[in-house]
């Protein structure tokens, strides 16, 4: 039995590359092409040569009535070189002698000299001498030195009694008295300006109640007029910065209070035993933390009044209340 293969050839070997055939005919001319974008400036080119000197020119020839004139001027030459040094020339003949000159301008008179040393005291001579008339006064002498003070002189006989004078003007009522029941003394004050200055006294200047004038509206300071029991309170507001406070007695702190929010109320209320002429103020620690406020739908307020004054046996003499002295700092 045989099997053939239907259907299916052997494939035979590649054949040699042909020759190239002829150019064929050109082909239709296409459509224009759209304008191409500028190029690019090109290098600069290489610099040429120089070109080569031009031919001498023919001579002028100078017309029948030829006169000559002077050309414009040419450039100047470079400088040439430096010659050598000539040798030195032989030495003239001696001048005859100049006339006399005339007389020269006055010198600058001399530095004075320096004082001589003092020479000895002569021998003493001899006195053959008579009244002669007095010379003429002498120039004033310096003034000597402050003479020693002298012992006290005795004590004057006393004088007779003058004549009684006139009645003076009646004087102003003094304060009153350190124990009088009767005396009062109450202030309240708000504060106009905020962000008061550190180590001072802060200055409420607006006043809603001060009759008796104990507190001083330029100062921020409230001065006790006489010994007793005193209430004083504050109620400030807060704003932008944290708040450090104290109540001062005399320089020292009595109360201090921290405020740490920078949107609140801050208060407190005291009460103090004062001597005639004591004072009391309030006073922030420092500037950052100085956030006492006053504006017009807030406001901070420093008051005070006297509780009652003490009873005492001796009263004191009604004398001015004498300043204090002291530094106005936080303390401790």
């Amino acid at each position: 039995m045989f099997l053939t293969h239907v259907g299916v050839r052997p494939s035979g070997q590649k054949g040699d590359d042909g020759e190239k055939g002829e150019q064929g005919p050109p082909g239709l001319l296409g459509p224009k092409g759209d304008r191409g974008f500028k190029g690019a400036k090109g290098d600069q080119g290489l610099e040429g040569r120089p070109g080569d000197q031009g031919p001498k020119g023919d001579d002028g020839v100078c017309p029948d009535a030829c006169e000559s004139s002077m050309g414009p001027p040419g450039t100047p030459g470079l400088p040439g070189p430096a010659g050598p040094r000539g040798l030195p020339g032989t030495s003239g003949m001696l001048g005859s002698k100049g006339s006399k000159g005339d007389a020269g301008d006055l010198g600058r008179p001399g530095v004075p000299g320096s004082v001589g040393e003092k020479g000895e005291q002569g021998p003493k001579g001899d006195c053959n001498c008579t009244d002669g008339v007095d010379g003429s006064p002498g120039q004033k002498g310096d003034k000597g030195d402050k003479g020693v003070q002298g012992e006290a002189g005795p004590a004057g006989q006393t004088g007779i009694q003058g004549d009684k004078g006139d009645m003076g003007p009646m004087g102003m009522m003094g304060a009153p008295g350190p124990c009088m029941p009767a005396i009062q003394s109450a202030f309240a004050a708000g504060l106009t300006s905020s962000y008061p200055e550190p180590n001072t006294p802060v200055v409420f200047s607006y006043v809603f109640y001060n009759v008796q004038g104990s507190y001083d509206p330029t100062t921020g300071i409230y001065t006790a007029p006489i010994n007793g029991t005193y209430i004083f309170s504050y109620h400030l507001t807060v704003y932008e910065r944290v708040l450090k406070v104290g109540l001062f007695h005399n320089f020292n702190p009595v109360v201090k209070t921290t405020e740490p929010k920078v949107l609140g109320t801050t208060s407190h209320s005291l009460i103090l035993h004062l001597a005639r002429g004591d004072r009391v103020w309030l006073q922030v620690k420092d500037v950052v933390t100085n956030g006492m406020y006053a504006g017009p739908e807030a406001s901070s307020t420093f008051s005070g009044f006297l509780l009652h004054p003490d009873s005492c046996d001796l009263a004191l003499l009604r004398i001015p209340i004498p300043p204090i002295y002291g530094t106005y700092n936080w303390g401790n």
